[in-house]
């Protein structure tokens, strides 16, 4: 870091760049209100490096540490003589005290753990949905693949697990999904219990009160049980 004293050319007598032992304080220093509104140390400090200044024209160069070294300090609040305009940055980069980056850090650390606590409680959420439905669909050899991750990871954006694993009771509770249907085909896909906030409002209403489904007559029964039956034929390639 570099840096250079505020109006230093002002207050030299001689301007000919001949080597400086000893500098000037003038009195007006005692009614300078920037000046004495520095903590005592940072009023000590300052004068201290007027000094180091005077062996080089005026600037003085180093981080904290080496700086300190130089006016045989522990430490030296560089970062307050700069905003109270003691001391002019002359190079390109800002500065940042050591606390200030610490505190930072620090921060960035803990909302690191955070993003990951999220991460990994939604994760869970996501496993934790999948076998709920799988439990209750009764598919045992069921995967979590991507698309059915992406459903479910959407539907946590604005409902809670709780939620979804109601409407996948409440899929479980109606006929029509379970295959009290023409097809005898059952509906119950993770994509299509939570197909959209509609779908996903039905079924978990469905939990509370299922649906009773179609009332059908003996015939409507014989009907459908020999379909099905001609169905499973077909599938199992059987002729008469």
């Amino acid at each position: 870091m570099k840096f250079n004293i505020k109006n230093w050319s002002e207050f030299q007598q001689y301007k000919d760049g001949r080597p400086l032992h000893w500098i000037k304080l003038h009195v007006s220093l005692l009614d300078d209100f920037a000046f004495n509104q520095l903590p005592e140390l940072s009023q000590l400090h300052l004068i201290k490096l007027w000094a180091v200044a005077a062996k080089k024209g005026g600037e003085i160069e180093g981080d904290e540490n080496w700086l300190a070294k130089q006016v045989n300090a522990k430490k030296v609040d560089i970062s307050t003589l700069v905003q109270a305009g003691f001391l002019v940055r002359t190079d390109s980069y800002d500065i940042v005290p050591r606390e200030e980056k610490r505190r930072g850090e620090e921060k960035r650390v803990e909302e690191s753990r955070e993003d990951k606590s999220i991460v990994t409680l939604k994760r869970d959420d996501v496993a934790d949905v999948f076998n709920h439905w799988r439990a209750i669909m009764n598919k045992p050899k069921a995967s979590l693949d991507d698309k059915r991750k992406g459903f479910i990871t959407k539907a946590l954006k604005n409902y809670s697990a709780e939620d979804i694993k109601q409407a996948i009771v409440g899929c479980s509770l109606t006929p029509h999904n379970i295959g009290d249907n023409d097809r005898g085909q059952r509906y119950d896909g993770v994509h299509v219990i939570l197909k959209d906030a509609d779908q996903i409002d039905r079924f978990m209403a469905n939990a509370d009160n299922p649906p009773t489904g179609r009332v059908k007559t003996i015939e409507q029964s014989k009907a459908g049980y020999s379909a099905q039956g001609a169905r499973l034929a077909r599938h199992l390639g059987v002729t008469e």
